[in-house]
């Protein structure tokens, strides 16, 4: 049995092609939608209105969690269906909660439509958005972060849904707390090292921090002034965009960047590389979906996916690039619902909640 649900999204005019069958693995398939466009949802960000932002309350020593910032998409899940599992998203990098605000939303919709509401919960990562900053940007440690939040909010065990930094953050949770991950979701991302020449965009991040780092705020006027800046070094104007997002004013009219571009700069080397985290397997349900114009998951990481973890299934969204959720979010929407339907046996290792 597939765990993406075969038959339904067949139904619903999806095509699969399996890719890779593996002892303990589940089926790989491969989605083709029509095409989409992330850039005209990214480039909002220029003629966004500018507003005065607090400065984060938090800062944790080394190794310490943090407090994690997030909201919540009304799903009446409170109301109906309270033992679902509630649904956490963690953002990418130089991202923030509402990256996923307008697609979460949908989804909410569409799940009470199904009577299957579900809690979702938006969070800001560590040195992102309203989060508290701290220099350790480690997998382990930015996993601890969102297990406090998982104590805080007293959800025992949650979905958990991450795209690219906030894909590899999830992983590392259910890696080494199995028992908080009901099912596991890794948007455009894998458990690999990543290099500046290997075809992802991992060189056009480095090139965007060296860039973010040349921009005099005391100089700025304007987020169109920022622009300026970037465009140097920076050619993409979606990409440009998108970090300007984090451009925000002060209370005493200046602006500052919503992310520790400090922290960020001096973490890209750890960020960029996969480690193993003990030896750790997880054994539940996860889906992986990669962009179609992406090269962040390839068939040359079937190896390394299948030693992190044991049941997976990999879908590609043929024209999405690495924002998957923006460029193809209905696409996404539906492969996600046939995966939050699947049956999903957790190994009893992973069910002791401590």
């Amino acid at each position: 049995m597939s765990v993406l649900g075969t038959t339904a999204l067949l139904a619903s005019g999806v095509r699969f092609t399996p890719l890779h069958s593996a002892p303990g693995s589940i089926s790989i398939s491969r989605y083709r939608p029509p095409l989409g466009c992330a850039a005209q949802a990214v480039a909002r960000a220029l003629t966004n209105a500018d507003a005065a932002a607090a400065e984060p309350t938090s800062v944790a020593a080394s190794g310490q969690p943090v407090r994690l910032a997030f909201s919540e998409v009304a799903s009446g899940a409170s109301l109906i269906g309270g033992d679902r599992a509630p649904l956490v998203i963690l953002h990418g990098l130089f991202g923030a909660s509402g990256n996923f605000q307008s697609w979460a939303s949908q989804l909410s919709t569409e799940l009470r439509a199904a009577q299957k509401p579900r809690r979702i919960l938006l969070v800001d990562l560590r040195n992102h958005g309203d989060s508290g900053h701290g220099p350790d940007m480690s997998w382990p440690t930015m996993a601890s972060d969102v297990d406090a939040l998982l104590q805080k909010e007293a959800i025992p065990r949650a979905v958990v849904m991450g795209h690219s930094l906030g894909g590899k953050v999830a992983m590392a949770l259910a890696l080494t707390k199995p028992e908080r991950v009901e099912r596991l979701v890794v948007l455009d991302m894998a458990p690999v090292s990543y290099t500046s020449d290997d075809g992802s965009n991992w060189g056009d991040i480095r090139a965007v921090v060296v860039a973010v780092q040349t921009v005099e705020l005391a100089r700025i006027l304007s987020k169109r002034d920022a622009d300026a800046v970037l465009s140097r070094s920076v050619a993409d104007p979606g990409l440009r965009a998108f970090v300007l997002m984090n451009l925000v004013r002060t209370s005493t009219g200046g602006f500052r960047w919503r992310f520790n571009l400090e922290a960020i700069a001096a973490s890209l080397p750890k960020l960029a590389r996969w480690e193993p985290i003990g030896g750790q397997q997880y054994g539940g349900n996860t889906l992986f979906v990669g962009g179609g114009k992406s090269k962040y998951v390839r068939s040359s990481h079937l190896e390394a996916i299948s030693s992190h973890f044991s049941r997976f299934s990999i879908s590609t969204v043929r024209n999405a690039a690495h924002w998957v959720h923006a460029d193809e979010p209905e696409a996404l929407s539906l492969i996600v619902q046939s995966f939050l339907d699947a049956p999903n046996v957790l190994p009893p290792s992973h069910n002791r909640i401590e």
